[in-house]
C-alpha cells in the first residue's frame, strides 16, 4: 500500500488539489502536516529545477542562476555547514601540503620492453609506473596493485621492482569478472587470441597470469572487489605490514575509495622514505568524488602528474588515519560550499591549469557542487568553464551525446 506521502505526491502532480484532503481522511493531523511539508519541500524543488532547465534550453544562464537562487534562500541546503566536521575538514585542508606537484619527464626514462598485454595506459603512463615502482621500492615493504585488468601495467611494475632486485613480490587484486565491456577493449587493443574464449562472466585470473609469464611466480592475484577489500586483502596483508607503493586503476566513486584507502591507512605509515599512491584515470571529469576524496585527506599530497595522461602520484606524507572524517559514505552528499571551494583550490595550486583542461577536468567542481544540492552556485560555475571544439567532442562522446546528459547546465554546456 503507498504510503500518505506518496499518494500526496501522485494527487499534487496531477494538478488535483481537491483529491489532496481524501488522502488524509484516515491519517492523523500531525502525520499529514508531516507529509504535506515533505511533498511541497520536493514539489518546489523540482518546479526550481524545472524552471532552471526550461531556461537553460534557451542558453539564459541568469535566469537559471537566478530561479535556483530563490528556491535555494527557503530552503537551505546547509548539509555540514557550520559543524564540527566542516571545521575538522578545512583545518585539514591548512595542514595539507601545498606545494606543486612536477610534470613527470617521461623523455628521462629509456625506452621499455615491449609486452604483449594489452592496455589503457599512454606510453608515458607506462614509464611512470616504472618510476614508481623502481623509486619506493623496500625490501620491508609490500607492493599492491588493485585492478591490474590483464596486466599492463603489471608489466612495468615488474620492470621498476627488478631494477632493484631479482627477490621481488606483487600482490594484485581484481574482480578478475570478464564482460562486453572488456571484449571490445580487447578487440581493439588485438589482444583477441588471449581472451577470445572468455565470455561474460567468466574469471580472467588464469588468463591475467598466462599474460604474466615467468613473472607470474612472483605475482599473488586475489579476487575480491573493493567492497570486500578488507576480508580478501587481509590475508595478504595482515595488519602492521607496511606498504611501498600502492597502484590502482578501479572505481572512481567515494565509498569504494573510501573503503580502499581506510583499509591501508595504518600500512601507509612512512618509514626511509613516504609511500606512494598512483591513481589512473584521476584527472578525467567523472573521478570527480576521487579528486576530492583524496583533496580531503590532507596526509598524502600530489607530487607527480603526468602531462600525457590521466594518471598522479601521491605521497603519503605524514599517513593515513582510518578515523579521518572522510571516510563517511554519507559525507559527499553533504559537503558544504565551503569545504568542496577549499578542496579545489588545494587541487589547483598541485596541477596546473592548462592540464585540468584536458579530459574536461575542470567540470569536477560543478559536478560536485551540483551532486550536493548547490544548484545555483555548481550552474553559475558549469557557466565558467570554457571548452573547445575538442573538448565538446571528447565530453559528448563520454555521456553518449549531450540527450544523455542527465544535468540540464551539463548540457547547455555541450549542446
Amino acid at each position: 500500500m503507498d504510503s500518505i506521502v506518496t499518494r500526496y505526491w501522485r494527487a499534487a502532480r496531477q494538478s488535483a488539489p481537491n483529491a489532496i484532503p481524501a488522502v488524509f481522511r484516515d491519517a492523523s493531523k500531525s502525520l499529514a502536516r508531516r507529509a504535506y511539508r515533505s511533498t511541497m519541500r520536493l514539489s518546489a524543488r523540482h518546479r526550481a529545477l524545472y524552471d532552471a532547465e526550461a531556461a537553460l534550453e534557451q542558453d539564459d544562464w541568469q535566469a537559471a542562476i537566478q530561479r535556483l537562487e530563490k528556491w535555494a534562500l527557503s530552503n537551505p541546503n546547509r548539509g555540514i555547514e557550520g559543524t564540527s566536521l566542516e571545521a575538522r575538514l578545512l583545518d585539514g585542508l591548512q595542514r595539507a601540503g601545498d606545494a606543486p606537484a612536477r610534470e613527470f619527464d617521461d623523455a628521462a626514462i629509456p625506452d621499455l620492453a615491449q609486452v604483449a598485454n594489452p592496455g589503457m595506459l599512454t606510453v608515458a603512463e607506462e614509464k611512470l609506473y616504472y618510476f614508481v615502482a623502481r623509486e619506493s621500492y623496500d625490501p620491508d615493504r609490500a607492493f599492491v596493485e588493485i585492478g591490474p585488468w590483464l596486466g599492463r601495467g603489471t608489466q612495468r611494475i615488474c620492470d621498476g621492482l627488478s631494477e632493484r632486485t631479482t627477490d621481488w613480490r606483487l600482490i594484485c587484486f581484481d574482480r578478475f569478472k570478464w564482460n562486453r565491456h572488456f571484449s571490445r577493449l580487447s578487440a581493439e587493443r588485438g589482444a583477441d587470441d588471449a581472451t577470445e574464449a572468455l565470455r561474460k562472466g567468466q574469471s580472467f585470473e588464469g588468463t591475467f597470469r598466462t599474460l604474466m609469464g615467468p613473472r607470474a611466480a612472483k605475482i599473488r592475484s586475489v579476487r575480491g572487489t573493493l567492497s570486500n577489500v578488507d576480508a580478501r586483502l587481509s590475508p595478504a596483508l595482515p595488519a602492521g605490514r607496511k606498504i611501498g607503493a600502492l597502484f590502482v586503476d578501479a572505481s572512481k566513486g567515494w565509498p569504494d575509495n573510501s573503503r580502499l584507502l581506510r583499509f591501508f591507512s595504518d600500512r601507509l605509515a612512512s618509514g626511509r622514505k613516504p609511500p606512494m599512491i598512483l591513481f589512473q584515470d584521476f584527472l578525467y571529469f567523472p573521478a570527480y568524488k576521487l579528486i576530492f576524496l583524496t583533496m580531503l585527506i590532507p596526509g598524502i599530497t600530489p607530487t607527480i602528474y603526468c602531462r600525457n595522461g590521466s594518471t598522479v602520484v601521491f605521497s603519503a606524507t605524514s599517513g593515513i588515519s582510518a578515523h579521518e572524517s572522510v571516510f563517511r559514505n554519507d559525507l559527499p552528499n553533504m559537503l558544504s560550499r565551503t569545504v568542496i571551494e577549499a578542496a579545489w583550490e588545494r587541487l589547483c595550486r598541485a596541477i596546473p591549469p592548462e592540464r585540468l583542461r584536458r579530459h574536461s577536468v575542470q567540470l569536477a567542481l560543478p559536478l560536485m557542487l551540483w551532486s550536493c544540492g548547490h544548484y545555483a552556485t555548481a550552474v553559475r560555475e558549469f557557466q565558467r568553464v570554457r571548452l573547445d571544439d575538442r573538448e565538446k567532442r571528447y565530453l559528448s562522446e563520454k555521456i553518449g551525446g549531450p540527450q544523455n546528459a542527465k544535468i540540464p547546465a551539463l548540457r547547455a554546456l555541450i549542446r
